[in-house]
């Protein structure tokens, strides 16, 4: 099977051809050159996918309280040092940044709906929660968590198939 066979999928074509000349024609050479390229691509995917694990966590809980929940007010308010300290659980066990995943709960917080008062608290303002708003949110997260699985299923069969 040809290098471009196997690594069209995952790797440019420049890069194959390029590895080819480099490696002086010998296809072993290159064929363990691209392979380390591509587990270092998927290494470095998988580490944005624990981000994106905690993010995803983090929303889908905090949209699925306030979708089961429109009437009970705790759920329309949240506490930024409670939410900092969940935060920062989260990101001690997968080893992430937690000031960077805080910001961007923050700015997932206001495309919600979410309004950041005085008190440096997350309140949903309106008493006429957007119900249908809050559902596509709560969609796109999940439709997102979907594409992951997807993806540590190709990875993993990667990994074992050597």
């Amino acid at each position: 099977m040809s290098l471009f066979q196997m690594f069209a999928n995952k790797l440019e074509k420049t890069v194959i051809l390029q590895t080819w000349k480099n490696s002086k024609g010998l296809y072993s050479k290159a064929w363990n050159i691209l392979k380390e390229i591509c587990l270092t691509s998927d290494i470095n995917k998988l580490e944005n996918a624990k981000k994106l694990k905690i993010l995803r966590e983090m929303c889908l809980h905090i949209l699925w309280n306030i979708l089961k929940y429109p009437k009970y007010i705790k759920y329309r308010q949240i506490n930024s040092d409670t939410l900092y300290q969940k935060l920062q659980l989260k990101c001690n066990q997968l080893s992430e940044n937690v000031n960077q995943i805080f910001g961007e709960i923050e700015h997932y917080l206001q495309q919600f709906g979410f309004e950041k008062y005085n008190d440096n608290n997350w309140y949903y303002p309106n008493d006429n929660i957007e119900l249908l708003h809050l559902w596509e949110c709560y969609q796109k997260w999940i439709n997102h968590q979907t594409m992951l699985i997807v993806f540590f299923f190709f990875f993993f069969f990667d990994v074992t198939t050597q």
